[in-house]
């Protein structure tokens, strides 16, 4: 929502808007629990006022786990200068006001933090190690990573202008081996991703057993074709484990051994 804010009109009316906007996706939120679902909500909690705002909405008996992610300013800035599609956040006063106003009182509650600066394989095995230790014995974590082959599958064609601009060696070869898409191949946003063997390689790192396994959109991705009513096949699809690989992302459920 920055985005959307004009910088010369700090206004109660954005303030208004912010609020309304997290209140509704408390009641969505709301929706999704009552149908059994597991819910992970994103979004910008910049005070206790902002998370009230959107757990107020919520049932009281919520399993509520609050989770922070951390960047450097300089970081960040590098990032979001990057980003074509970034508007008011690209304003490095605008930005650096906003960290350094950023020190809400539930940051200091039993919260996972984790640092996204980095993201390398040993940030990602600490990672998901204190996502194992929060979590009881018996209890189970839902997580997503991007895929490797799924996502060149969904964004073949831009490739091509890729390799022309970096070459084949960068473009292709070293994001292939590694997994890693920096900045500057990716219009700022830092990504790992991985081989469903690679991340069942790390999963078997830590105490946790694999529960369930899914690819994400693997029909519709990249499908300009797609229609509606493929979607209960897709889900489908989705679950079959020829179609891990297939997806632009591989969502995993973990029980804590």
């Amino acid at each position: 929502m920055y985005e959307t804010l004009d910088p010369r009109r700090r206004t109660k009316d954005n303030a208004d808007l912010w609020a309304e906007a997290r209140r509704v996706a408390g009641r969505l939120a709301t929706a999704l629990i009552a149908e059994n679902r597991c819910v992970v909500a994103e979004g910008e909690f910049a005070s206790d006022q902002a998370l009230d705002e959107f757990v107020g909405e919520l049932p009281r008996t919520t399993d509520l786990r609050l989770v922070l992610l951390e960047v450097d300013f300089e970081t960040a800035f590098e990032r979001v200068s990057a980003d074509a599609t970034r508007g008011l956040s690209k304003d490095e006063t605008f930005l650096s006001r906003h960290y350094r106003g950023f020190r809400p009182e539930w940051v200091g509650h039993d919260v996972l933090r984790l640092d996204t600066a980095e993201s390398t394989l040993g940030e990602a095995d600490r990672a998901l190690a204190e996502l194992l230790r929060v979590t009881k014995q018996g209890g189970r974590v839902l997580l997503s990573v991007m895929s490797l082959l799924g996502t060149a599958r969904a964004f073949f064609d831009q490739l091509p202008g890729l390799v022309d601009e970096f070459g084949w060696p960068r473009a292709v070869v070293d994001v292939f081996e590694t997994g890693d898409l920096d900045g500057e191949l990716n219009n700022g946003h830092v990504l790992r991703l991985y081989r469903w063997s690679s991340l069942e390689q790390l999963l078997g790192r830590h105490p946790c057993l694999v529960v369930a396994a899914s690819a994400a959109n693997f029909l519709s991705a990249g499908n300009d074709a797609w229609d509606e009513r493929f979607l209960e096949i897709e889900l489908q699809a989705c679950r079959e484990p020829g179609a891990l690989d297939g997806g632009t992302h591989i969502v995993a459920v973990l029980e804590r051994t």
